[in-house]
């Protein structure tokens, strides 16, 4: 016992050593009681550092990773919001919810971009920035889902507004998942602060959780067809052409999804993190890309113009005339004389059609 600090009164061996690691790899640290007879009790810190700071080699990876999502995020919602702010008079709902997402992501990156900085400096994890980097994680992951929701069910592209039921649906569907996304992140907040949650309340979050994402896929997809269907039976090519190439999308993107959910519950199952942890975030990391992709491909189809919300309505039925005055001027009838309509002639209908979708 000379060469460490023991206190033979209180009976504690206080230990502060050094290692140099000269080999890249997956280190485990173990302490071992020879003696069989007694109980030790350890209490400390355990603090790895490497040569470009205290993340480890399994982490150091998502610190890139969030700081390119963020100026990926920043650059989206610059040129997005220059857009919104153009056409502010003429936007529709559906624009406002990618406008929220976009918010919610890019606060969410940066923040988790600062935390990883923090940490890779100073070696100490703040429990608090974890705790609201968790919350807005929740924020995003919702607003995604809801925000791919309203686009399948035709919000401001093919109805200017939800019915009541459909509303309610929306909400009680998007509270319940965030509720359980909530729990979930900060489950994993308190283990990192070693401390322990009830098994079966975790096992419960994870049913809702699964629900939850069940009853997304099988409403976007159920909606998606639907709105697929009418537009093919209206002839509306435009809006149609729109919904196929974010069906297509959505089909590979699922696709790809579950063939990476296998892969990645396989290496757990054959415990093979120890063997690829150099390219174990990966698996995070398609997850996050993919989200950004997916709200890209929504900003890019419904992107603020000009005709905004009058798209939706006037654009199709603007062809559809082009078409039936070809015909007319084809035909040996006498020309068709254009007739000049003031506004204040417009019909109440198409008004109300118009200040609806606003």
């Amino acid at each position: 016992m000379d060469d460490y600090d023991y206190d033979p009164t209180t009976k504690h061996l206080r230990l502060n050593e050094k290692f140099t690691l000269n080999t890249t790899g997956v280190w485990y640290f173990f302490l071992a009681q020879c003696n069989h007879t007694h109980t030790a009790l350890v209490n400390g810190i355990i603090q790895w550092k490497n040569p470009y700071g205290y993340l480890s080699g399994l982490l150091f990876p998502y610190l890139p990773m969030y700081i390119c999502l963020s100026i990926a995020f920043l650059a989206l919602l610059l040129v997005w919001s220059f857009f919104l702010v153009k056409y502010r008079e003429n936007l529709m709902g559906l624009q406002h919810a990618v406008t929220a997402t976009l918010s919610f992501a890019l606060i969410e990156n940066v923040l988790w971009s600062y935390d990883y900085i923090s940490y890779n400096i100073q070696g100490d994890i703040s429990n608090p920035v974890n705790m609201v980097g968790a919350l807005l994680t929740t924020g995003k992951l919702t607003t995604i889902r809801t925000l791919i929701l309203l686009v399948a069910i035709g919000y401001s592209i093919t109805v200017p507004t939800l019915e009541s039921k459909v509303k309610i649906y929306v909400v009680a569907l998007t509270v319940t998942y965030a509720i359980a996304s909530a729990v979930e992140e900060y489950v994993w907040v308190i283990k990192t602060m070693a401390l322990d949650f009830p098994e079966p309340l975790e096992i419960v979050v994870q049913l809702v959780l699964v629900l939850t994402n069940f009853v997304y896929v099988g409403w976007v997809g159920y909606s998606l067809y639907h709105q697929y269907k009418k537009l093919t039976e209206e002839k509306q090519t435009q809006k149609m052409s729109m919904y196929k190439t974010f069906i297509t999308a959505l089909v590979v993107f699922i696709l790809i999804s579950g063939i990476l959910y296998f892969l990645q519950i396989t290496f757990v199952i054959l415990n093979l993190r120890d063997d690829y942890w150099q390219v174990w975030w990966f698996w995070d990391a398609y997850w996050e890309v993919g989200y950004f992709l997916v709200v890209l491909l929504i900003a890019y189809l419904w992107w603020p113009n000009e005709n905004n919300e009058r798209y939706a309505y006037s654009l199709q039925l603007q062809n559809e005339d082009d078409n039936e005055l070809a015909d007319l001027e084809d035909d040996d009838s006498p020309p068709v004389q254009p007739l000049e309509v003031n506004e204040s002639d417009e019909p109440k209908e198409l008004k109300n059609s118009h200040s609806d979708s606003e």
